[in-house]
């Protein structure tokens, strides 16, 4: 069988127990000159600033006054802007949308 979780050196145990995978991501193939085009498609509204980042890392990191939304998420009916109370229970549990599975 395949090693186990405290053996894997993908994955960090925090003094809380809880254990923090970290994962290794390619950069996106997504263009900057398609960012308008998925932004029509996805009906995002105009107000919100659209980034691909430079280091795919940085996908996992909140960074203050952003959040991070995976195409995948679009693909699968995720729409912006976010409802005020989904806002609110994100905020509170301090998750990004990203860390949400499709069938959530």
């Amino acid at each position: 069988m395949g090693a186990s979780i405290a053996e894997n050196p993908n994955v960090e145990a925090t003094g809380a127990g809880v254990q923090v995978f970290r994962a290794d991501f390619e950069e996106s193939t997504t263009r900057p000159h398609k960012l308008a085009q998925l932004a029509k498609e996805y009906a995002i509204p105009g107000g919100l600033d659209l980034e691909i980042p430079a280091d795919p890392r940085s996908a996992t990191v909140s960074q203050p006054g952003h959040f991070v939304v995976f195409q995948d998420a679009l693909e699968h009916g995720l729409r912006l802007p976010l409802p005020p109370f989904a806002i609110t229970i994100l905020r509170h549990y301090q998750i990004q949308p990203s860390m949400l599975q499709a069938q959530s």
